[in-house]
């Protein structure tokens, strides 16, 4: 059995429940995520995907296909429901294209665009994955509020790409060695 729990808008009682939020950390929700999210895409997979969307709540009045997701619960008027697939918070992949910043939305919706492959960045970084793909895996060791943790085993060089919202000042370590943070996908 499921609970709708009621967070008053404005705030950031989620986090208390360790519930991720597109918004970031209210109010301080970065340019970008509102430029991304108010594309006309409705239910888009794709950017649901490179989001890591796996709920969904909706008013009941929404008029949304909402076919091949499960409806959770159904209570005050919301509806939660549960994509079948949801893309993992964190992923690697080994191929990068470079693209301005102002060119970046128009490409996340070209639908020849894959960002579970590809990575969309301002600017070559330092180093270059390896075209060739494999298997890899990325596990969530650790999830704190300032502190994010994973164990990557990856077939070739790539890069770790997570879904969260961007922030200037994150800091990134590959095996105790700081290591850059890029920003990937707008």
């Amino acid at each position: 059995e499921y609970e709708i729990l009621r967070i008053q808008p404005g705030t950031n009682d989620y986090i208390l429940f360790h519930l991720q939020n597109l918004n970031g950390y209210d109010p301080l929700m970065p340019r970008d995520a509102v430029e991304l999210t108010e594309v006309n895409y409705g239910l888009e997979e794709k950017l649901m995907d490179m989001l890591a969307v796996r709920y969904i709540l909706l008013s009941e009045t929404t008029t949304i296909d909402t076919t091949g997701y499960r409806e959770i619960t159904r209570q005050s008027g919301t509806i939660v429901y549960e994509r079948p697939h949801p893309q993992t918070r964190a992923f690697v992949v080994h191929r990068l294209q470079v693209a301005a910043h102002s060119e970046a939305l128009a490409r996340l919706t070209d639908p020849a665009f894959d960002p579970r492959v590809t990575a969309l960045v301002e600017a070559q970084p330092g180093c270059a994955p390896a075209e060739s793909p494999g298997k890899d895996n990325v596990t969530l060791l650790r999830d704190d509020l300032n502190r994010v943790t994973f164990q990557v085993h990856a077939a070739s060089d790539g890069f770790l790409v997570m879904s969260d919202t961007f922030y200037p000042g994150w800091r990134a370590q590959v095996d105790r060695v700081p290591a850059p943070v890029v920003r990937a996908n707008f």
